[in-house]
């Protein structure tokens, strides 16, 4: 298998949740969030989840999404797609990113929570792939049953952080950014 680059990306409330389980929607609408999401994952293969993909509201463009699932003869609600490939493990999206993957692509973990967490786990057979985490932090506190993972300093130390964004006119709401680097060896 040749190598790909694994990054992580996800946006969490100030209170660490992520979502709600059966709502299949963003608990909050921030443009300049999803903009940040847009310019980190154009161009590149997204590997996420059955719920993830159905929480969307179409194929992202000018983005493969490779599907985890345990359903053996899942379907995506957004019918055929070259954009779109199933895949039944961590593992298995992994090496099918890589071998569909151009030159510069990565790929980028985009939920849901039980996904994400077993690439951060630092048993995962391809931690030594892994590269940033991109973590937004929206500057509010929400309800859900759905929580970020807990980042281990050890093996993702903070790179960078930025001031709050504006603060959207609409909802009231900001985010925070950072950056996080995985180090697979206790720093």
């Amino acid at each position: 298998m040749k190598n790909i680059p694994i990054d992580i990306i996800w946006a969490e409330s100030q209170n660490g949740v992520l979502g709600n389980k059966g709502a299949n929607k963003l608990l909050w609408r921030l443009p300049k969030e999803l903009k940040h999401f847009k310019e980190i994952t154009l161009g590149h293969i997204l590997i996420m989840g059955r719920s993830t993909l159905e929480s969307l509201p179409g194929i992202l463009p000018n983005r493969l999404h490779i599907i985890m699932t345990r359903q053996k003869d899942y379907v995506s609600p957004f019918g055929e797609s070259d954009m779109i490939k199933i895949s039944h493990s961590p593992e298995a999206a992994v090496e099918l990113a890589a071998s569909l993957a151009s030159e510069g692509q990565r790929a980028i973990v985009a939920g849901g929570d039980d996904i994400y967490r077993y690439f951060m786990d630092p048993g995962f057979i391809y931690a030594r792939l892994l590269g940033k985490l991109y973590r937004s932090i929206i500057l509010a506190e929400f309800q859900g049953d759905i929580s970020a993972c807990e980042i281990n300093p050890m093996y993702w130390p903070l790179l960078s952080k930025d001031a709050p964004s504006e603060i959207d006119e609409k909802n009231n709401l900001s985010f925070i950014s950072e950056v996080y680097q995985h180090s697979p060896t206790i720093i």
